[in-house]
């Protein structure tokens, strides 16, 4: 499923301005810091991992970069957003024996408020990298160029 970005069909759906920085943080690197924590004598109540902050718009730009292809992209106001409504992308068709489209539209929607209102703009005073100065995050731009090397 593709919330925002569909890399596959090279089409997005951007909420609001796509300006707003994201926090993006890959599966496999949160494993690892997960596991590495672990070792920790002691846990604090609330424990961050962040990882690359880019903006939707700056993400498309760089996914165009590593594609060498150029996106059919959509902004969807903030009305829109509101009332529900998301540009569709082809990727989110797969989920349909599941979910309907009435029903798959408005939770994109949310999460595209969620999005343009900073809630994932992660700003966090402390973070378990601080405490695992070796351990390293894969930046967004080393992914994309890691996938599409593996698909050559």
């Amino acid at each position: 499923m593709a919330m925002v970005v569909d890399v596959v069909n090279s089409k997005a759906g951007i909420p609001g301005s796509g300006d707003v920085p994201v926090a993006m943080t890959f599966t496999s690197d949160l494993a690892k810091f997960v596991a590495t924590a672990l070792t920790l004598p002691k846990w604090e109540q609330e424990t961050y991992l962040t990882g690359d902050k880019l903006t939707w718009n700056q993400l498309v730009e760089l996914i165009e970069a590593v594609k060498g292809v150029k996106f059919d992209v959509s902004h969807d106001s903030i009305e829109r957003l509101k009332a529900g409504k998301v540009t569709k992308l082809p990727r989110n068709r797969s989920p349909y024996p599941y979910i309907s489209d009435e029903q798959l539209q408005p939770m994109i929607a949310i999460l595209g408020l969620m999005f343009e209102r900073g809630v994932f703009d992660l700003r966090v005073e402390t973070s378990i990298m601080q405490d695992f100065p070796d351990l390293k995050l894969r930046s967004m731009k080393e992914l994309l160029e890691e996938a599409y090397k593996l698909k050559v």
